[in-house]
């Protein structure tokens, strides 16, 4: 790599960042990346004790406590909506690993316009009741540890390669 990277990162970053961009491509006329044809990025990437077949396991587990969690909360409001007119939302945040976390919203009601082509009821109103939503946020997408410092690093490689504007 051609960035400085001086005592910033772990090794497991450095090593990761090298393996990414070895099996990335670039077509700078779209300005779209992808990884290579059959390069495995998140498989290749793994530490040696951590398999895929784990991960895939952990991420089914995920998805169906997300949905767990949709039902629960969203039972619990509904029921609690039928007894209380004015409660027209609520929310929750459940806490998983890594700080990742879960946030669920139920709508007593929500409107919305049929927008789907050759539907018999395109362009109709449709009402729906205790709708809930889902936000699922995975603690490494926020601005903060080797995310932080991957960010000001390119911001000051950019500063340096394309001069400040």
């Amino acid at each position: 790599m051609s960035i400085k990277l001086d005592d910033k990162f772990n090794e497991r970053v450095v090593t990761m960042a090298k393996t990414i961009k070895e099996n990335m491509e670039f077509d700078t006329t779209s300005g779209i990346g992808s990884e290579k044809e059959g390069a495995k990025l998140y498989e290749k990437c793994l530490p040696e004790d951590l398999t895929i077949e784990t991960i895939n396991k952990v991420s089914d587990h995920n998805a169906n406590f997300i949905a767990a969690g949709s039902l629960a909360f969203g039972e619990m409001v509904v029921d609690h909506m039928k007894k209380d007119k004015k409660m027209d939302s609520a929310s929750a945040t459940i806490k998983m690993s890594g700080g990742n976390k879960v946030e669920y919203s139920v709508d007593r009601q929500k409107q919305y316009v049929n927008r789907i082509p050759g539907s018999p009821n395109n362009g109709e109103t449709i009402n729906k009741y205790g709708v809930v939503t889902t936000h699922y946020t995975v603690k490494g997408g926020h601005n903060s540890g080797a995310l932080k410092e991957a960010r000001k690093t390119i911001e000051e490689y950019a500063a340096e390669a394309l001069g400040k504007l």
